[in-house]
């Protein structure tokens, strides 16, 4: 995905305030004809948040991310570490790659019940595309503890909570 350049440091904070404790950014200066003070930014449908600087939209978690760090994260993706998209704290934010934040997402389970199979629960990850195997277990928990354990020895802190 190609982001627009972010607006410089300097510039974020000329024009808005980051407030950490909701996440939400607000109005520094009355640009545009709107009120100091107001929140600025608005929810997609998706859960990401999008605020319009100098008459741009930007996700606004790459917004934060340039407002504390003065970095722009160009093709680096920043992950939600609570994996809640509007949650824009800069504690909640980290640089991450691709398949980093693709990985810090809930629905991958890792495990499956095979009915025909003699352990009936096999235990699998996906990584780089490839489909490892784990093995077959004689009960949930087994391929569920398998799963956990592949899963934070590959990624690290970037592993999702299982």
């Amino acid at each position: 995905m190609r982001y627009h350049q972010l607006p410089s440091q300097e510039k974020l904070q000329e024009l808005l305030i980051h407030d950490d404790e909701t996440g939400r950014f607000i109005r520094r200066t009355s640009a545009g004809g709107f009120d100091v003070g107001t929140m600025v930014g608005f929810t997609e449908e998706n859960g990401y948040r999008r605020t319009q600087v100098e008459g741009i939209r930007y996700l606004e978690h790459r917004l934060v991310w340039m407002y504390y760090t003065g970095k722009d994260p160009g093709c680096l993706d920043i992950d939600h570490r609570n994996r809640i998209r509007d949650d824009n704290r800069i504690s909640n934010l980290r640089l991450a790659t691709v398949p980093e934040n693709n990985n810090n997402n809930p629905t991958h389970k890792g495990y499956t019940y095979v009915k025909t199979a003699k352990r009936p629960w096999k235990s699998y990850k996906k990584i780089d595309g490839d489909l490892l195997h784990l093995g077959y277990h004689s009960t949930e928990e087994a391929a569920r503890a398998m799963y956990v354990f592949i899963t934070k020895k590959w990624y690290g802190e970037f592993a999702p909570a299982c």
